[in-house]
């Protein structure tokens, strides 16, 4: 029996959010295999993995930018998916019709080949009906497994619904164990929010929630988000145009 950690992201997330993951878990105590596959949908290349693990392997899917904030959580993940169930950290697609269904995301999602198995080998892959691996927990639902999905106990940027359960956004906590920043490759303002959690936990100091939550909602860094977007809509505008916006200088 293996327990396999694993995080995939492609070639327009900050290197140093993906080396600032891997320090994590190694001071946990942990190993995470990060792919760099730039271009390949998520749920192809988690299908794509899990065809190639042992039926006695378990895994724990964790987005490039989400960190587990001490080695406990991981192992109790572990724990319930060896014991035949499913865990990972909620959400709700809002984008689809079925919006209410909390579902227990990719960002940090445990089970074992052998419930995979078990529900068919259900594709991750996002479809009109599901997002990346909302299958999963659709399907486990109809099977009757054991899922326990994993509620924000603080949010510092909410942005999305979650069903009847409050919402989710741009760094969320969940139940205390697990951050997820959540779009680092779009919002890249609010990047220092993901190496500073990581820095406290490498340096063994709790976490200034109070604080965060006033960086990240700082009239500073909303503007440079605003930016950024700005830059990204426009960046098929005629070369002039792209000219002129890499000439403003972004709010101090």
């Amino acid at each position: 029996m293996v327990r396999h950690i694993l995080s995939m992201y492609w070639d327009n997330i900050d290197p140093n959010i993906v080396s600032a993951q891997k320090a994590v878990f190694r001071h946990l105590g942990l190993e995470v295999t990060q792919h760099e596959a730039t271009g390949v949908a998520h749920g192809l290349w988690m299908d794509d993995v899990l065809s190639k693990l042992s039926p006695d392997d378990s895994v724990l899917f964790v987005d490039i930018d989400c960190i587990p904030l001490h080695s406990s959580i991981v192992d109790y993940c572990f724990k319930v998916a060896e014991a035949g169930g499913i865990c990972g950290s909620g959400q709700t697609a809002n984008h689809l019709a079925d919006s209410n269904l909390l579902y227990a995301a990719p960002s940090f999602l445990c089970f074992s080949i052998k419930i995979w198995n078990t529900l068919g080998r259900v594709s991750m892959l996002e479809s009109a009906d599901n997002d990346v691996a909302m299958g999963l927990t659709r399907s486990g639902l109809q099977n009757r497994i054991e899922i326990e999905i994993f509620l924000p106990s603080f949010v510092c940027c909410p942005k999305w619904p979650l069903s009847t359960k409050g919402a989710t956004g741009i760094g969320t906590f969940y139940r205390g164990d697990i951050f997820h920043l959540f779009q680092s490759r779009d919002n890249k303002a609010y990047n220092f929010a993901f190496w500073y959690v990581a820095d406290c936990i490498l340096k063994d100091r709790k976490i200034d929630y109070i604080e965060l939550h006033r960086k990240m909602n700082s009239i500073p860094i909303v503007t440079k988000n605003r930016y950024f977007r700005a830059v990204k809509r426009l960046s098929r505008a005629p070369v002039v145009l792209q000219r002129a916006i890499s000439a403003l200088s972004l709010p101090k």
